[in-house]
């Protein structure tokens, strides 16, 4: 779905809505191994006991929560 406007569309509601977040984070979503890698790296970004996880989508979850 190229070219329709979604990524304007979650930066304007990240723009209006950033209040109500504590953090707005943006991840590459193009490939399913571009976006587990890139959930993998906000645990390390963000401190989480499961970053060192061997295991990517122990990593991955821990991000979800």
């Amino acid at each position: 779905m190229g070219g329709v406007g979604k990524t304007q569309l979650a930066l304007a509601y990240a723009y209006s809505y950033t209040s109500h977040y504590q953090a707005v984070l943006w991840v590459p979503s193009e490939e399913p191994a571009a976006l587990a890698s890139a959930f993998a790296g906000l645990a390390q970004e963000l401190g989480l006991q499961e970053q060192a996880e061997v295991e990517q989508s122990i990593a991955i979850e821990a991000v979800h929560r």
